[in-house]
């Protein structure tokens, strides 16, 4: 009996040494895991920023492209308002080089009349 009891508390010792090492693994398991959850965090936490930063600056882009679109709009509405006054100067400006051009013959057929006039006398 004493035999069997000495058996049964090696047994249990061995037991308890195995359960102990099995303990030890798993707690240098759980802090390694532990460990690569903290760095999978930071890793997930960064790219998060980094979608963030990318996500402004694209929005940032995109207001940008749409000021330069309206800045370009307004320019292109100005110089069309340009074009259409000058086209319209430009009008004014032909109707007045006709008038004179009407005036010159004017003046050239006068001055050959009087001419032909002042010859004949």
């Amino acid at each position: 009996w004493q035999h069997r009891l000495g058996q049964h508390e090696a047994e249990l010792a061995s037991v308890a040494t195995n359960a102990a090492s099995d303990l030890e693994t798993h707690r240098e398991t759980a802090a390694t895991l532990a460990q690569e959850k903290l760095t999978l965090d930071q890793e997930l936490e960064a790219a998060r920023s980094e979608l963030v930063s990318v996500e402004q600056a694209r929005a940032g882009d995109s207001e940008r492209a749409e000021h330069e679109c309206a800045e370009m709009s307004s320019r292109l509405e100005s110089a069309g308002s340009l074009r259409h006054r000058l086209e319209e100067e430009l009008e004014r400006w032909g109707e007045e080089v006709h008038e004179l051009q009407a005036v010159e013959a004017s003046v050239a057929a006068e001055l050959a009349t009087e001419r032909v006039t002042a010859a004949g006398t």
